[in-house]
């Protein structure tokens, strides 16, 4: 109904002589040509995401401050023309 296939993306040995083949399953949609996510692939995207919000907001901060900071000296230099134009 999907139209998705389902296939072995891993396999690792069995370590103990008791134990069997440990397969890792992945989903792929031919429709987009990718893999589904994993859930672990999911959250590690999220967790990108927000770091790289997390950087983008502290970026627009510093931009913030720094533009602030110029507005004031760019205050405090024309009151100070404005005191030397009063004087002569």
């Amino acid at each position: 109904m999907l139209g998705l296939w389902a296939y072995v993306a891993k396999r690792v040995p069995p370590v103990a002589q008791n134990e069997a083949w440990a397969l890792a399953m992945r989903w792929y949609d031919p429709a987009t040509n990718a893999d589904l996510p994993h859930h672990e692939d999911a959250l590690a995207g999220l967790a990108a995401e927000s770091a790289r919000a997390e950087a983008e907001r502290a970026r627009a901060e510093t931009e913030s401050a720094r533009a602030d900071a110029a507005q004031r000296r760019v205050a405090e230099l024309e009151a100070q023309l404005r005191g030397q134009t009063g004087r002569t």
